[in-house]
């Protein structure tokens, strides 16, 4: 698959299963069966470059035959507070025909602090201890009642940070290492590492080539420093590239703006 094919079906995706009404769903509410998987996570879902925003999502474990089937719930914020009431799921009037679970995902306005976090759903509550800090969220337990968090700590996305990708035929593999070589010298970036555990918000390899290199992550100066990646990119391509075929190079910041060499 095409990576601009890709990237586009994943922001799709994301954007069908942001709100209650993708696609107009009926009127009336299934039971809830089963478990509901939740979490907490840092997600950017606009087109243009924005700082992302926090988001209480679920999913269930059943599976439905629609892959837009959604959680009816209500979600209200106080000061040291998450409360969040399910109460059906929704079938879509139009089917996208893949099979997936319910979802739903509702943006959090909230700062760092300790949440208590309640979930009711099928006449049962859960409680969780939420702990939310500039750099991380994490859960106090794995699970309770009917609902399993996804992942009980995921790291944020850390303010001026990149994800460098890289794919290319086995034979060509020095690409990874030498374009972000040539990019160092070019701009000031700091290389750095996500702690061990946890989910971090960017992917941790690249997909699709014959040698998918490990993801690796850096820390920039300044936004005109960033746009200047585009150049650099676009430069290195015309000039080593430009005869080569089964490779890519992808670069995109913590506000979702990116440089694809396909793409220059």
């Amino acid at each position: 698959m095409k990576k601009e094919i890709f990237y586009l079906f994943a922001f799709l995706l994301l954007l069908l299963t942001s709100s209650c009404n993708e696609l107009g769903t009926n009127d009336t509410a299934q039971p809830v069966e089963g478990d509901l998987i939740i979490g907490i996570t840092e997600l950017n879902l606009t087109i243009q470059p924005a700082t992302p925003d926090l988001f209480f999502q679920m999913s269930t474990r059943k599976i439905y035959p629609c892959l837009n089937y959604t959680i009816q719930r209500n979600v209200k914020i106080n000061p040291g507070y998450i409360d969040v009431n399910v109460t059906g799921i929704l079938a879509p009037n139009i089917c996208l025909t893949a099979l997936g679970p319910a979802n739903s995902r509702d943006i959090l306005d909230i700062t760092p602090g300790n949440y208590n976090l309640t979930i009711k759903s099928s006449g049962l509550t859960n409680n969780y201890s939420v702990v939310i800090t500039d750099s991380s969220i994490s859960f106090d337990k794995d699970s309770t009642g009917n609902t399993h968090v996804r992942f009980k700590t995921v790291w944020r996305y850390p303010v001026n940070s990149f994800v460098y990708l890289c794919g290319t035929l086995t034979q060509d593999s020095s690409i990874y290492k030498d374009f972000i070589d040539t990019l160092r010298s070019k701009i000031n970036i700091t290389e750095f590492k996500f702690p061990s555990g946890g989910k971090i918000p960017y992917p941790v390899v690249a997909s699709g080539y014959y040698y998918n290199a490990p993801a690796r992550y850096f820390i920039y100066q300044s936004e005109t420093d960033f746009d200047k990646i585009g150049e650099i990119l676009k430069s290195y391509k015309e000039k080593y590239l430009k005869d080569k075929t089964g490779y890519g190079i992808s670069i995109v910041n913590w506000k979702n703006k990116y440089f694809y060499s396909w793409l220059l």
